[in-house]
């Protein structure tokens, strides 16, 4: 199945690889404010054409007549090919009017305002999370603690003074287990909620090469960062963050042409620094940055970081500091655990 379109006319987009639906394609158009016809052709040689005006979808005519009819009967078809001409000249009727059924189930919340951006630090199971990790890591310790102290407490009493002891020394390792797996339990669940976002394509339709309009970003990058990065897709290993004047690109590095994204900077909708704060062997703290990077169209979230703290946090900060200055909207927050 073969998929060429235009969106916003700031920047195109190849999907490569990809396995485009009609549904998908008319909600990326509606999300895109897009205006023109989006041309829908089966393997036997059946035609649709779907107009849309800033977004919404105005007028449908193919094999099963016009408005809501024709679209349906599109929609049914398997093995297409669709095209979008963003230059076609629009109907004089509409048939098709908004929040109608069929376009609803066609392009579900992607046809709404676009949706907010949910923060990690008003996550509620993070939150619910963070504060069971920290929980466990203070009774790990006070517990313990507490029983040593009570021993010390009855020594006269040699029978319950070694009970105490012996309770502390069984408290010890198991509180550790619990607070471990807390602990692993936080990080799976951080992950995977950093780079989930309301309003993003299934990930099966998300572009794996998407690139800004020629001349968009050139000449040499202001900074490049070599960060572990993660995505909708997957987890992508270490990842080329290349800031030019106008935009960035993240990619596996010049050796590999894709995955490979790049995005004008007026694009990006917001920057978080994120710093997981945790509570080391030794009782001090550790801090660990993190960026959370959420882009607009289309709707995705990128995590730049590591557990390796202390290569990541400087890397994080000049990240920061270099989208902030481009005025990308940053904030700050913390997790502790």
């Amino acid at each position: 199945m073969g998929t060429t379109w235009a969106r916003d006319p700031r920047f195109t987009i190849s999907l490569v690889g990809s396995h485009q639906t009609t549904p998908a394609l008319i909600g990326q158009l509606e999300a895109g404010r897009q205006s023109g016809c989006l041309t829908i052709e089966s393997g036997d040689g059946l035609v649709c054409r779907v107009y849309l005006l800033m977004g919404k979808i105005f007028h449908a005519s193919g094999p099963a007549g016009e408005g809501e009819s024709a679209l349906t009967d599109a929609l049914s078809w398997s093995n297409v090919t669709l095209s979008f001409d963003e230059k076609a000249q629009l109907p004089d009727s509409r048939t098709i009017t908004a929040g109608s059924s069929t376009t609803s189930a066609v392009t579900g919340p992607l046809a709404s305002e676009p949706a907010a951006i949910n923060k990690l630090s008003t996550d509620p199971r993070l939150f619910v999370m963070s504060c069971a990790t920290l929980g466990g890591g203070c009774l790990w310790i006070l517990v313990p603690l507490t029983l040593i102290g009570l021993g010390a407490v009855f020594h006269g009493n040699r029978a319950v003074s070694n009970s105490f002891f012996g309770t502390a020394l069984i408290a010890l390792p198991a509180l550790l287990v619990v607070w471990l797996a807390l602990h692993v339990g936080f990080r799976v669940m951080f992950y995977r909620d950093a780079v989930r976002v309301q309003g993003q394509l299934p990930i099966a339709e998300m572009p794996r090469v998407l690139d800004v309009p020629p001349g968009a970003i050139s000449g040499q990058p202001e900074l490049i960062l070599k960060m572990q990065t993660r995505c909708p897709i997957g987890k992508l290993g270490k990842c080329w963050i290349e800031l030019y004047e106008n935009g960035l690109q993240i990619s596996r590095g010049p050796q590999h042409p894709e995955p490979r994204w790049q995005f004008l900077y007026r694009d990006l909708l917001q920057a978080e620094s994120v710093d997981v704060v945790s509570v080391g062997t030794k009782g001090g703290e550790i801090h660990q940055s993190f960026v959370r990077v959420i882009t607009d169209q289309p709707r995705m979230a990128f995590l730049f970081g590591t557990n390796m703290w202390w290569l990541q946090n400087q890397k994080a900060e000049m990240l920061v500091n270099k989208l902030r200055e481009h005025r990308v909207p940053t904030f700050t927050e913390s997790l502790d655990t």
